[in-house]
């Protein structure tokens, strides 16, 4: 699976999602690879929606990758986490929120593609 291919299904998700926000918790159940998921977060960095629920209303807006998503709005990001390196996609669901998936990035067949930027 290729970055730009998941942004484009994304795009037609969040566009769903904008009208149909009863439907975020279906997010737990659509899976991409091994290890993609989807959550939400706000444009002040706040959690609304992870698989993992723990997170849920958690704030990180002081992070890196944060910073650059509500900054950018719209893109892929590389950066390592947990030891792992991940690829973070993310585009708006509104002006409030973003739709965001991420995964490992050995899952991605573009994985030294020149789609993401890499957060050091």
């Amino acid at each position: 699976m290729e970055s730009r291919a998941i942004r484009s299904d994304m795009k037609k998700k969040a566009e769903f999602l904008a009208k149909n926000s009863r439907d975020i918790p279906r997010l737990k159940d659509q899976r991409l690879g091994k290890t993609g998921y989807y959550y939400i977060l706000s444009n002040t960095g706040r959690i609304i929606y992870h698989p993992q629920e723990a997170l849920i209303g958690l704030s990180f807006f002081e992070t890196p990758l944060v910073k650059k998503i509500t900054s950018r709005k719209e893109g892929c990001i590389r950066q390592f986490l947990e030891g792992m390196d991940k690829t973070v996609i993310f585009v708006p669901i509104d002006d409030m929120n973003y739709l965001c998936f991420s995964i490992n990035t050995q899952e991605l067949l573009d994985k030294n593609g020149q789609d993401c930027e890499n957060l050091d």
